[in-house]
């Protein structure tokens, strides 16, 4: 599957972030209220995330590390 820059970009930020926030995949999941496969996959950039999902992690990506 051929994968959108969007999606690359999206999960590279989210990595990042969890990565910078000291978190593993589980606990970040748990925070955005996903799955850890369904973190993982965007994180790999091998899915887009639904409306939801994004609207979750977007919150997620808001707030403040130690929050």
């Amino acid at each position: 599957m051929k994968t959108g820059l969007h999606q690359t970009v999206l999960g590279e930020v989210l990595k990042a972030w969890r990565l910078g926030s000291g978190w593993n995949v589980r606990e970040a999941a748990d925070l955005i209220g996903i799955s850890a496969s369904t973190l993982c996959r965007i994180e790999n950039g091998e899915t887009t995330p639904d409306a939801k999902t994004f609207l979750a992690i977007l919150n997620w990506l808001m707030r403040t590390p130690d929050a």
